[in-house]
């Protein structure tokens, strides 16, 4: 999502240079004045609203291991500013205007507002010569007030790039991915929440961009409000009728992130193809929910962290990312590494349920948390377009080298008053995997989403379990050995919506 929005505030900002533009009489150039910064309207003449097209955008990976060219690649790039009416319809093309000025604050703002809304397509994404789908973000509309903004910050060390997209209430988008004939739809909802402050603000999310020991350094700013995909469901992209007798999967958000440290740097890799780079996180997700019926469960302060050094600095996690394939391997793909990680914790602090507006929420359910992450080796995932004529969907794999360890901890409710002082009691356990790996298909069906098990093994111990609080009883303790865990290859997982 992020990337889609650095792309469309691209395209907004700086278009005007190649399309029709009003013209300005002296008069009006008479009334503006010089410290209200520069004001430029935009209209496209092309009847559907067209302001850009491409053909094809291809990226080609430096060849190193003699195995050809490796590409990924959009072709059949639209993007449209357009009119809506009230039902949602298409009614003409529009315009925006864009706003140049210096802040207060020594900003360079370049501001797009008065977009009524926007539909960028990519008729066909590609691995090498193989595609995967088509995506498409439809009828994007921009409520009065929403805008996007890129500025130039200046500080005391470096100078950033800040990405920011503000969201009135009522704004929406139309999501589709069509492969094999069929599609899955989402509509997409930006809806408000509280600042830091506790007042109530629309969805408005930032990060920021900046160059930083020779590498392009993206930074995450803050998140206020909720970002949710409604409707989830399979269609029929030919009508646009909905599968499975109307029925939908449900609905999932997320939002109010907080941030106190969270960035990617990104450079070339010096020992291999593709690109190299470090992540870092401390950031937490105020709600996460999944939404069906009239009922909600909600996942509260979701927190990623990858650890603090001796310093007390946040840790950075190693990573790799580059296109796999060519001659003589399976299919053409993506693959992506972590490695580097010593001390990552996933904590949910609490699991409850709710009305659909998160209204009336019961009992926490308690905390679970993935705590002391540590790698041997490296986690490696990789994507691929699978080869071979009447072979649809994509291929995972997942492969971890080495072995890694972690701490499981699940905690109940706080101890009643009179249970006496002291933590909560939980149930611990140390966890090492010694070896795991798998490969999967996905498929888009008729029948659902599929996803059929090709490999699955692993080893594994759970050491160390204890229940209790450590204080007022100490509970029992053992051990679990999983040895040789295998899964059935042609096994399946079929994901459908209830009718």
């Amino acid at each position: 999502m992020k990337i889609s929005l650095l792309a469309v505030s691209g395209v907004l900002l700086f278009a005007p240079a190649s399309l029709a533009l009003q013209a300005i009489d002296d008069q009006y150039l008479a009334n503006v004045s010089g410290q209200a910064g520069i004001t430029i309207e935009t209209n496209t003449s092309a009847a559907d609203g067209t302001v850009l097209t491409a053909g094809s955008v291809v990226f080609t990976e430096l060849d190193e291991d003699g195995l050809g060219d490796e590409t990924v690649s959009l072709h059949g790039l639209k993007l449209q500013v357009v009119e809506l009416d009230n039902a949602g319809n298409i009614i003409g093309p529009a315009g925006f205007k864009t706003t140049i000025d210096v802040l207060d604050t020594g900003e360079l703002s370049l501001k797009t507002t008065d977009l009524p809304a926007i539909s960028l397509n990519v008729d066909d994404i590609r691995f090498g010569s193989r595609s995967i789908g088509t995506v498409g973000l439809n009828k994007w509309r921009f409520a009065p007030g929403s805008f996007v903004e890129t500025a130039v910050v200046p500080s005391s060390k470096d100078v950033k790039i800040r990405l920011r997209t503000f969201m009135t209430d009522g704004s929406d988008i139309e999501f589709s991915y069509i492969e094999d004939g069929l599609a899955l739809a989402s509509d997409i909802e930006f809806k408000p929440g509280l600042d830091s402050n506790g007042i109530s603000s629309p969805f408005d999310t930032e990060f920021f961009v900046s160059a930083v020991d020779g590498e392009l350094r993206l930074e995450f700013g803050k998140t206020v409000g909720t970002l949710e995909l409604n409707n989830l469901r399979f269609l029929n992209p030919d009508d646009g009728s909905v599968l499975f007798g109307g029925a939908t999967f449900g609905d999932v958000g997320f939002g109010n992130i907080s941030v106190n440290t969270g960035y990617f740097t990104l450079g070339a890799n010096p020992d291999a193809e593709g690109l190299k780079g470090k992540f870092a996180s401390d950031i937490s997700i105020g709600t996460a929910f999944y939404r069906t019926n009239g009922k909600r469960v909600n996942l509260e302060n979701v927190s990623l962290s990858t650890g603090r050094d001796s310093s007390n600095a946040v840790r950075e996690v190693d990573y790799s990312f580059e296109i796999v394939g060519g001659a003589g391997l399976y299919g053409n793909g993506i693959a992506a590494s972590l490695s580097n990680i010593d001390d990552l914790s996933l904590v949910v602090d609490a699991i409850t349920f709710s009305d659909a507006d998160g209204s009336n929420a019961g009992k926490s359910l308690g905390s679970f948390g993935i705590r002391n992450l540590s790698l041997q080796g490296s986690l490696t995932a990789s994507v691929w377009a699978l080869p071979g004529a009447g072979s649809q969907g994509v291929r995972t794999d997942v492969q971890l080298s080495d072995g890694a360890q972690f701490n499981i901890s699940v905690k109940d409710d706080p101890l009643p008053q009179s249970e006496g002082p002291g933590p909560d009691p939980e149930l611990t356990a140390s966890v090492v995997v010694n070896d795991f790996s798998s490969e999967s298909h996905i498929d888009i069906t008729e029948k659902g989403l599929h996803i059929s098990v090709v490999d699955l093994e692993m080893s594994a111990n759970l050491n160390s379990i204890k229940f209790g609080n450590n204080q007022n009883y100490k509970g029992q303790s053992g051990r679990v050995v999983i040895d040789s865990f295998t899964v059935q290859p042609g096994s399946y997982l079929r994901v459908e919506p209830i009718q």
